[in-house]
């Protein structure tokens, strides 16, 4: 394959963005232009983590897509690279975090200059172009804001029996436009360690509760991530991702002094905690494709404390009790779907405190070494919950506030991560031009008009988790009650009285009907594969993509029959014109 000018290579692939071509071990590989930009974002930033909605926000920035848009990238590209999920080559998918680009990139091709700048993401906030195209009634669209993250610390209760005794009040800690995450309180509870993203990349700062003052402690290249304190308070541990590895470094919360400790056995942005003896447990995995485990330091050799089985993602996010006898972790399924486990800090057998396969995010223990407080999505939005060290069921922590992630608790304080956002649907008339919007808390995306143009079906996290919602004469109203797995895309059946949507109760995605008057909902596929994107066909069917042989294929789905393959491979997307009988597919 002859490159084009902007041709660059990703180890031994020669690609050509603007041919959207690869060259494979001699082969041309033709591959779709978003699979394209997917990996020129992952190239522009090789070896680093990109997260979902970054690659989101830059590759469908102009356009309002579900995740399945960036699933299907990304197994598209793997397919055309080789490259499979469990020992990657080329793109990496780091749990809850988002995909990193593994082999070199080399922008320099026969002789060609490097250029004078890498291609960058683009995080600016975008919005479909204004007017309204002919021959429709109405034109939605999804308007995006800038998340902001932000740190909020809360102090507990002064009855050691009873800490959480609520409501508890939060305190914002923050207030930055940048993102911040993985707040840390201090032994003393009186300063909060957390990582804000510049544009160099993450670095650590120290504040005070009631944001009175900050300040960064860490300089230098690479992504400083999970702040620990020393147990005299005396410096924060951390982790440093680089190119070419990673490693664990110590740093004044004064500022000034930065020490490397060591480093992370080849730990993909580790989580690390520090113990009550000063001995540091973090996460790291014998190979590339092997699961995540937990790793005991500071005692001589780096000494392995966890066993996952070899079909998971593996153990994240240890915690240390305060009494140094207990190690908490989350054990990772696949992305978003973990449980939280206990076992002796020493490692041995690990005994299981939850069953839920939700995405939990961080967890932290009560003083008294016997209560664990951790985030996850088991109820719908993000929320702290408490469960005994011995088991039992969780209970919900009475904390105000309606977002709540990756906790930390010392001194009788507790510091924890609330993501902002507010995009709302925009409603266009094209008769008269008229401009209104469906408002509500959170993300509003993915409308769809009903064939009589008096309503709006739509996605929303308004309820704490994603799922269906309609407009009408009486304001929106939910349809779905998945509460957690990702729920998206409805589209309206010819008649306007049912929606059909996909969402995600054992992981992968299944459709499913809803009725919009009864709100009855019907189940159509429950398959150990995804069925996405799909619309409504002619005569009640339904149309949809599926991965079920391994790469993406049109299936339709009549009334009362099995599933149907279309003789289309590649597709990702089906509609139906029933009036011309024909078919779109991408």
């Amino acid at each position: 394959m002859e490159p084009s000018i902007d041709a660059f290579r990703v180890g031994a692939v020669t690609v050509s963005p603007s041919l959207n071509r690869l060259e494979v071990e001699g082969e041309v590989v033709q591959i779709e232009p978003k699979v394209m930009e997917v990996l020129v974002a992952l190239a522009a930033r090789r070896g680093q983590v990109i997260s979902r909605d970054e690659l989101l926000a830059t590759v469908w920035a102009d356009t309002v897509v579900t995740d399945d848009a960036l699933n299907r990238s990304i197994s598209a590209l793997r397919k055309a690279l080789g490259d499979t999920p469990r020992e990657p080559a080329f793109v990496e998918t780091i749990p809850k975090r988002g995909y990193r680009l593994i082999p070199p990139v080399d922008w320099r091709l026969r002789g060609d200059s490097v250029p004078a700048s890498a291609p960058v993401l683009d995080l600016e906030p975008r919005t479909a172009a204004e007017g309204a195209p002919p021959g429709y009634r109405r034109v939605v669209w999804a308007a995006a804001v800038i998340v902001t993250v932000v740190v909020v610390a809360v102090l507990l209760s002064r009855d050691t029996s009873h800490p959480l005794a609520g409501p508890l009040t939060p305190q914002p800690l923050t207030s930055s436009v940048e993102s911040e995450a993985f707040p840390a309180v201090s032994p003393a509870g009186d300063r909060i360690a957390f990582a804000r993203v510049l544009p160099e990349g993450s670095r650590i700062f120290v504040g005070q509760p009631g944001g009175v003052s900050e300040l960064q402690i860490t300089s230098g290249s690479g992504f400083h991530s999970a702040p620990a304190w020393t147990p005299d308070g005396l410096a924060v541990v951390h982790a440093r991702f680089y190119d070419s590895g990673c490693e664990i470094w110590s740093a004044s919360p004064l500022g000034g002094e930065e020490r490397r400790i060591g480093a992370c056995d080849g730990a993909i942005y580790p989580d690390v905690t520090v113990g009550p003896d000063g001995g540091m447990v973090y996460n790291g995995r014998r190979t590339a494709g092997g699961p995540f485990r937990l790793f005991a330091a500071g005692y001589g050799e780096p000494l392995e404390i966890s066993s996952p089985p070899p079909d998971v993602w593996g153990d994240h996010d240890p915690v240390v009790s305060p009494d140094g006898r207990w190690l908490a972790f989350t054990r990772s399924a696949s992305e978003g779907m973990q449980d939280l486990y206990v076992m002796a800090a020493a490692g041995g057998e690990a005994t299981r405190l939850t069953s839920d396969a939700r995405n939990i995010l961080g967890s932290a223990w009560l003083e008294d070494s016997r209560t664990l407080v951790f985030s996850s999505n088991r109820g719908g939005p993000h929320q702290l919950w408490s469960v005994d060290r011995e088991g039992g069921s969780p209970r919900l922590v009475p904390l105000a506030d309606s977002d709540a992630r990756h906790p930390s608790i010392a001194g009788g304080r507790l510091a924890y991560l609330r993501a902002d956002a507010d995009v709302n649907i925009w409603v266009a008339r094209a008769d008269s031009g008229g401009l209104s919007f469906v408002a509500g808390p959170g993300w509003d995306m993915h409308p769809a008009v009903s064939p009589a143009g008096d309503r709006i079906a739509f996605t929303s996290n308004r309820s704490g988790s994603y799922e269906v919602w309609v407009t009408g004469a009486d304001g929106a109203r939910r349809l779905s009650f998945h509460n957690g797995p990702f729920t998206s895309r409805p589209r309206w059946s010819a008649d306007g009285a049912r929606i059909l949507y996909a969402s995600r109760p054992d992981g992968n995605a299944d459709l499913f009907v809803v009725d919009v008057s009864s709100g009855e909902t019907t189940r159509l596929t429950e398959t150990a594969w995804d069925e996405i994107a799909a619309d409504w066909g002619g005569r009640g069917e339904v149309l949809f993509s599926s991965n079920r042989t391994g790469s993406w294929e049109g299936m339709r789905l009549a009334p009362d029959a099995e599933p149907e393959a279309l003789g289309i491979e590649g597709a990702m997307g089906l509609a139906a014109a029933a009036g011309l009988q024909r078919l779109l597919c991408i």
